[in-house]
């Protein structure tokens, strides 16, 4: 046990260095025990709960008239630290919090909400033991336990937790899926009867589940927190686009000469690439959802698998689009086609989904068949330059398809998806680069 020494300096003439121990001690004390009977850790506890400003938060400095960095490292950082000290203080001895000293902690609670509560606050709540806090205390600050819950209740998994795989039965059967997700910049691993994931550059699709504080515990257990996997905070991006915070866990030993792997093997993800009116993501989802898409006749039965894709980017084609064929669907006239006899190049929009979702789309798109040789549309599946280690595919007909102009309805909806997708084209890009794909006679 040391004696902290913790003091406000002026934003004018900022000592950073005195800033980075003073936060040093505190992550200190916050590592170790609470010891109530301790003489030196009473006095830290104390100077603590003194050096609150009126506002409720810690801040190292004097006004928050800094850059943004600095008011997170200074004056956001030092507000999680104190405030998760004086959790784990009051849950070990409330005696400690007897009179006036009770509302040091709740507006405490407060002011974390008022500067918003960062990812990186997550580590410092998580060794207040921040689960059990809420389920005893939520009513401190009700606003601070609405915040927290759908931060820290939240789990994102990717491997044998998931729907199907060997150990979701026994931890997550009866928690909430909130759906299929993604966390960015990481590479998955193969360990052997599961995978691990580490810092990267990849794209890790999984699922999101709300969980019990006892069934977080199970998987700090079962996952070996602290020694084979970390617990960490991080985004994640769900199917619907919304970004949330959850716990997800990370290999914690080398993976030299490992087999690196894009996804969990009962996750056949695909990018599939779309050219066409697909590249319109409402008229992509009803080939998912089904029904009818404005402009089209066509009334496509939904997919098994009704969840949107993980993610959407654009990405570029090695081959030029062209019209042709003549489409039931859109007015009898022409569709987007791929001409793969040549090099060349055409914007595409790829979307993260299953390969039974994929299937599903070519089935639809060819009258029931998947792609083959003998069918009139696209009779082959094309694959381009995998994406975060992800196949990327598409599909068009190996034999070019006489010229036929596309209708208005369907110009249209190429050029909404194009607009959609691709912000940096003006309307003139847009127009300029569908009339490519308008040559006549070019076969």
């Amino acid at each position: 046990m040391m004696r902290i020494k913790i003091n406000r300096m002026s934003h004018m003439v900022p000592d950073l260095n005195a800033a980075d121990t003073m936060i040093a001690e505190l992550k200190e004390m916050l590592r170790g025990d609470v010891e109530p009977e301790n003489q030196m850790w009473k006095d830290n506890l104390r100077d603590i709960m003194r050096f609150q400003r009126e506002s409720g938060d810690f801040s190292l400095f004097d006004s928050y008239k800094i850059p943004m960095d600095a008011r997170v490292a200074y004056c956001h950082t030092p507000t999680y630290i104190c405030t998760a000290i004086l959790m784990k203080a009051f849950m070990k001895d409330k005696t400690l919090f007897e009179g006036e000293k009770l509302e040091i902690l709740e507006k405490a609670l407060q002011a974390c909400c008022e500067i918003r509560i960062f990812g990186n606050g997550m580590e410092f709540f998580e060794q207040a033991d921040i689960i059990k806090f809420l389920d005893q205390h939520h009513g401190l600050c009700p606003k601070f336990s609405r915040i927290m819950n759908r931060h820290c209740r939240r789990v994102f998994v990717y491997g044998t937790l998931m729907k199907g795989e060997a150990n979701h039965h026994y931890y997550l059967q009866n928690e909430t899926c909130l759906g299929k997700a993604t966390a960015s910049g990481f590479e998955m691993y193969d360990i052997g009867a599961f995978p691990g994931i580490v810092q990267g550059e990849g794209l890790i699709p999984g699922e999101l589940y709300e969980v019990s504080h006892e069934t977080l515990r199970k998987l700090d257990y079962l996952e070996g927190e602290g020694s084979l996997y970390i617990r960490k905070s991080v985004s994640v991006k769900l199917s619907n686009g919304k970004k949330a915070f959850a716990w997800i866990y990370i290999y914690n030993d080398s993976v030299d000469g490992l087999k690196k792997i894009p996804v969990w093997r009962s996750q056949d993800y695909v990018w599939y690439v779309s050219y066409g009116s697909n590249m319109l993501r409402k008229r992509f989802m009803h080939y998912i959802r089904g029904g009818a898409f404005e402009g089209s006749r066509s009334n496509p039965e939904a997919c098994e698998d009704l969840s949107a894709p993980l993610a959407v980017r654009t990405c570029e084609i090695p081959y030029d689009m062209y019209f042709g064929n003549e489409s039931h669907s859109w007015e009898d006239k022409g569709v987007a086609f791929l001409d793969i006899t040549k090099p060349g190049s055409a914007k595409g929009v790829a979307y993260l989904i299953t390969r039974e979702q994929f299937d599903h789309v070519a089935r639809q798109e060819n009258g029931g068949c998947l792609p083959e040789t003998n069918v009139n549309w696209y009779n082959k599946e094309i694959s381009l330059e995998s994406m975060d280690g992800i196949k990327a595919v598409t599909f068009t007909n190996d034999r070019l398809r006489d010229y036929h102009e596309p209708s208005e309805a369907y110009w249209n909806t190429l050029k909404c998806g194009l607009h959609d997708n691709y912000p940096e084209l003006t309307e003139d890009d847009i127009e300029g680069y569908l009339k490519r794909g308008e040559i006549r006679n070019r076969y």
